[in-house]
């Protein structure tokens, strides 16, 4: 992805049993973008949903959304939130937000947005999954970079690249899974942001999540969540 000013929205529309519509809005301009997607019929081991919209947040502001499942879970369940849609006025000269999925039950959990610096949103929205499925497993992944070591290029060679990969561990097997994975947190140095995230199948019971960015972009810290389904070609869920 290369975002060339604060404001997008990814969202589908048109959905029926033989496909949908990708929409993809913006204030600016992109030079390429690339999304991942699945797709599923809820049920009561898997649901999903979007946080309230045009939830804004101040300069250095922290906020609280509690999300209520449709139906209780059996037992508590995993969730993975995922921004899908992000507006900051056009002065940002850096983009700095933490999210935390918190006070997890089988009834709901609560979604902290926080921003600090001079981060302002004018709007954010979060998709989120929750699961009890035994064929989905939902992890998330954080790097932290230290000053000098940023995730990112620091020398504005257009040209140049700083490519990392980090393997996490999990206790499910994941051998011929599936793979999304989507930023939730983020704290880049400028509102340009140029960046590249995927995901796979590093062992059994390892993932490969590797982060990219290029030109001037600059990373302080990422946190990601990520969701791998494993479904025989015979089942759907």
């Amino acid at each position: 992805m290369y975002l060339n000013y604060p404001y997008h929205h990814v969202y589908p529309t048109d959905i029926d049993r033989h496909g949908f519509t990708l929409n993809l809005a913006s204030r600016g301009s992109f030079n390429y973008v690339r999304c991942a997607w699945f797709a599923f019929v809820p049920t009561r081991n898997l649901q999903t949903g979007l946080s309230v919209a045009n939830w804004g947040l101040g300069l250095g502001e922290k906020k609280l959304q509690q999300i209520t499942f449709d139906q209780e879970f059996s037992e508590m369940p995993t969730v993975a939130v995922h921004l899908t849609l992000m507006g900051s006025p056009s002065t940002m000269t850096e983009l700095k937000l933490s999210t935390t999925v918190k006070d997890i039950t089988t009834l709901g959990f609560t979604i902290e947005a926080e921003t600090w610096a001079t981060t302002v949103f004018d709007h954010i929205q979060y998709n989120w999954m929750a699961s009890v499925d035994s064929r989905i497993t939902i992890g998330s992944f954080q790097k932290d970079c230290p000053i000098g070591t940023e995730c990112g290029n620091i020398n504005g060679n257009n040209t140049d690249s700083k490519y990392q990969k980090d393997i996490v561990s999990t206790s499910s097997g994941l051998k011929g899974a599936t793979f999304l994975i989507a930023l939730r947190s983020f704290d880049f140095f400028e509102s340009t942001i140029r960046y590249s995230l995927a995901a796979a199948e590093y062992s059994t019971k390892e993932v490969s999540v590797v982060f990219d960015t290029w030109s001037n972009s600059q990373t302080l810290s990422y946190a990601v969540d990520w969701i791998a389904v494993q479904t025989p070609p015979s089942q759907c869920l």
